[in-house]
């Protein structure tokens, strides 16, 4: 993502692909923590042929598959969270009951300047200094100016943004079952997010893993909202003093240890893995976060979906789109009369 990226200039590739970080990986292949389900506040809807980012104001709970109608199937653990009251507000799903994966904020969270083509490809991933940058000749490593300072990223077939990919385990669920990924463009999100794993992992003397937390939906409004309140995800601690998450904390280390399990070495791996491709979204992953990108401020292009011609967003449709500022299109449910929040 940088200017030397304009057209008839291709930057020149540092590798072709990633050499591989342990025996027997594919080079260039991006290993990770296996997802068994996605949680979203907002989806797509198809008009007219035009794909159009819908906000919503609540948590779904998704499967990583479509029924026939092409619609995501709502996972099973849905229905389970809907059924208890103490995560509702005002019969709307807006606390999930979750808990941290691993020990490193990383592994956890991890934040990108990210680019895509018209059809959902990766098309560049920076971190604000250097970035891998998809050429027909292979990945190249590019400066990164940041999203709002990039030729190629401020292209409309491009239109580079903040992309935030953040995973969990549910309360109940099976840890060895996998976890659910939660995706995001909103800098309110991330912010929050960040700074609670950032801050717990120093204070619990850098453990994280099983830590009982709340992903809670709050209102806000910003000058970029022109004063309308939007909807972003924040992650809350789920227990009542830091004492007490300190001790459970310990207590699962200590248990761990004398099951002899090694979660040092367990996390270096998951690391490499993790590090061992160009780019951490996989191409065909991205309808599961398609809102994101039809959502993004200039971003006139639609991804098509499989056998369906790809459309075109029309000045409309982007100031509509427009209008959600101040948090990614699938956060910002701004509404023209929404409730009184309530006091937490």
């Amino acid at each position: 993502m940088t200017d030397t990226a304009q057209a008839g200039s291709t930057p020149e590739p540092v590798a072709a692909m990633p050499l591989p970080t342990l025996r027997g990986l594919l080079g260039g292949l991006t290993y990770q923590t296996p997802v068994i389900g996605t949680i979203r506040i907002g989806s797509v809807e198809d008009r007219l042929g035009i794909k159009v980012p819908v906000p919503d104001d609540e948590f779904s709970v998704h499967a990583r598959f479509r029924d026939d109608a092409g619609k995501w199937v709502e996972h099973a653990e849905h229905a389970k969270l809907k059924q208890k009251p103490e995560h509702l507000v005002n019969e709307k799903l807006r606390r999930i009951p979750v808990r941290l994966v691993y020990d490193s904020p990383n592994l956890n969270m991890g934040e990108q300047y990210a680019a895509f083509t018209s059809n959902g490809r990766p098309a560049c991933v920076g971190n604000g200094c250097t970035a891998r940058q998809i050429t027909p000749t292979g990945v190249a490593e590019v400066a990164c100016p940041g999203s709002d300072a990039c030729v190629f990223g401020l292209a409309d077939e491009h239109r580079c943004g903040t992309l935030t990919r953040a995973i969990f385990h549910l309360e109940g669920q099976a840890e060895a079952d996998g976890v659910f990924i939660f995706r995001t463009g909103s800098y309110n999100s991330v912010n929050d997010m960040r700074f609670r794993l950032e801050t717990l992992h120093a204070g619990f003397g850098k453990k994280l893993a099983g830590l009982p937390m709340w992903l809670t939906m709050r209102l806000k409004s910003t000058a970029q909202s022109s004063g309308h309140p939007f909807f972003y995800v924040s992650l809350e601690p789920r227990f009542a003093s830091l004492k007490e998450a300190s001790a459970a904390l310990k207590e699962r280390a200590s248990a761990e240890d004398e099951a002899g399990f090694n979660r040092q070495a367990y996390e270096a791996a998951a690391s490499l893995l993790l590090a061992n491709g160009a780019i951490a979204e996989h191409s065909e992953d991205t309808g599961e976060f398609e809102e994101l990108l039809v959502g993004r401020p200039g971003q006139t292009s639609q991804l098509p979906r499989r056998g369906q011609r790809q459309s075109v967003v029309g000045p409309d449709i982007s100031n509509l789109v427009s209008t959600y500022a101040g948090a990614s299109a699938n956060e910002a449910a701004a509404v023209a009369h929404p409730p009184r929040p309530q006091a937490a």
